[in-house]
């Protein structure tokens, strides 16, 4: 086996485990949040649901796609690469999309700073309390994951494959 071909079934392993954590990123609580003596656990869907019934649109349209969207389609992408590399197809497609997850990495980590800026701000000691919860730990490794799938690829890819 090549170095390349390490790199890409090391970054497909990669990848295969961020897939898998992201199911229970968008199923567990991603927040509690404990306000006037009452406990709410909130999932991601249900902060983006709850931006958007507040009226806060534009906001909530940002947390959906840094959230949901690009994520899945980091991963998918990814995965069309790794998967185009091996089978030795599609060279430019696999390079500029290569190119463009790593623009869009940037966002991976929007919803673990808007959490961390909510726990900042919303620490009236007893009166309201927020704290992270085992999806954004999860978000986390998930972010993880991708950067070092990403970082397993070599860019440009060889001549060959």
């Amino acid at each position: 086996m090549t170095l390349n071909q390490h790199n890409l079934y090391r970054s497909l392993a990669f990848t295969l485990a961020a897939l898998a954590l992201y199911v229970p990123v968008n199923l567990h609580p991603f927040m509690l949040m404990k306000y006037a003596g009452k406990y709410q656990y909130t999932t991601i869907w249900d902060g983006i649901r709850s931006l958007f019934d507040s009226g806060m649109w534009v906001t909530a349209t940002i947390v959906f796609m840094a959230s949901i969207i690009i994520p899945i389609f980091k991963l998918l992408a990814l995965l069309f690469i790794i998967l185009a590399n091996i089978l030795k197809i599609l060279p430019t497609y696999r390079t500029s999309l290569l190119l463009f997850v790593d623009f869009i990495g940037r966002w991976s980590m929007l919803d673990v700073f808007l959490l961390a800026i909510m726990v900042a701000l919303i620490k009236f000691g007893s009166f309201a309390t927020v704290t992270a919860e085992i999806s954004s730990y999860l978000l986390g490794f998930v972010v993880v994951l991708t950067m070092l799938a990403s970082a397993s690829l070599n860019t440009p890819f060889d001549q060959d494959g």
